[in-house]
């Protein structure tokens, strides 16, 4: 735990070079992804190399790594039938859950004598439950990209496999403590619609405002933004001993004044940027993923609200020096 903040801590954080580590992993990731893609091609017809993209959206996106990072990646296949496939599959596996549901009930000895009377009577059929297993969903797409990476990749790694993603933890090849996740979605023009499989539905991701907003602040703050950003996500991370929302902080960094992104002194750039937020009501500031949404009404972090309340008042506790 952080008992301390001092101005050599903060330009160690700001100014630590990891680009050549970064680039190297980043580049096994695309060519890694790139083979596994081109050996779905084979068995998908409607999965091309050429149509699908590898979109960053953590520190992937902006590049304000700091240690522990992971590299995670949204997928995007352009598939209306991956779509419909992977919707159909959820309803019917909801209503095969119901069927089973009610049949554990009708399977109760209460009811075991009158439902042997029916079948003797010629009332009581079977009922096969079609629950659309044989088509091709996202589900089955992160299977096959399982057994792709796995093929390409040394013996050492291992590829992990969740609902809705894939976790390659490589340390002979990506480095220890490395790891690359991987979330397969469905691209739709410029949208990268994510599977969730409780609300049977999709979340939409939009990268083009929040391209736009940080090209912005890069170029009008160049290294400093990310120095900033690099800063933010460490003490967040430190603090609240939970991933760093990488929304969230750009969104924080974009509604501050802007005065204190300038200036060479990063020390007193972070000592201005924090007392602000210690001072300021965010609930007004606006989210960098969507435009027009607040920062507590956005997709990525309206939940983020617990952890933010909890790093403030950390600062209660903590020393920090001025110099």
């Amino acid at each position: 735990m952080i008992s301390t903040i001092t101005k050599k801590l903060i330009e160690n954080i700001a100014y630590s070079d990891t680009s050549d580590f970064n680039e190297n992993v980043e580049s096994k990731t695309y060519n890694l992804v790139s083979l596994a893609v081109d050996d779905l091609e084979k068995i998908v017809p409607y999965i091309t190399l050429k149509s699908c993209v590898l979109q960053p959206i953590n520190e992937t996106f902006n590049s304000a790594y700091i240690p522990g990072s992971n590299y995670e990646y949204f997928l995007g296949v352009p598939s209306p039938q991956l779509e419909i496939n992977s919707l159909t599959y959820s309803n019917a596996w909801a209503k095969f859950k119901k069927k089973l549901s009610e049949a554990w009930i009708q399977s109760s000895k209460r009811l075991t004598k009158k439902r042997e009377k029916q079948r003797k009577a010629g009332v009581y059929q079977e009922k096969n439950i079609d629950v659309g297993l044989e088509k091709y969903t996202l589900d089955n797409l992160l299977e096959d990209l399982q057994h792709s990476f796995a093929k390409f990749l040394s013996n050492t790694s291992i590829v992990y496999r969740s609902s809705n993603s894939l976790r390659i933890v490589g340390k002979d090849e990506f480095g220890a403590n490395t790891q690359i996740v991987i979330y397969p979605t469905i691209l739709e023009d410029s949208d990268y619609k994510f599977f969730i499989s409780r609300k049977k539905g999709f979340d939409i991701y939009n990268f083009e405002y929040r391209a736009k907003c940080y090209n912005e602040q890069l170029t009008k703050y160049g290294a400093n933004y990310i120095f900033l950003l690099k800063i933010f996500n460490y003490l967040f991370k430190e603090i609240t001993k939970q991933p760093t929302n990488q929304v969230f902080i750009e969104s924080l960094l974009y509604n501050c004044p802007k005065e204190f992104l300038k200036g060479k002194d990063v020390y007193d750039c972070f000592l201005k940027i924090l007392n602000y937020l210690r001072v300021t009501d965010i609930s007004d500031f606006n989210s960098v993923l969507t435009k027009g949404k607040k920062i507590f009404d956005d997709l990525t972090t309206k939940t983020y609200l617990y952890q933010y309340s909890k790093f403030l008042k950390s600062f209660d506790t903590i020393n920090i020096l001025i110099s």
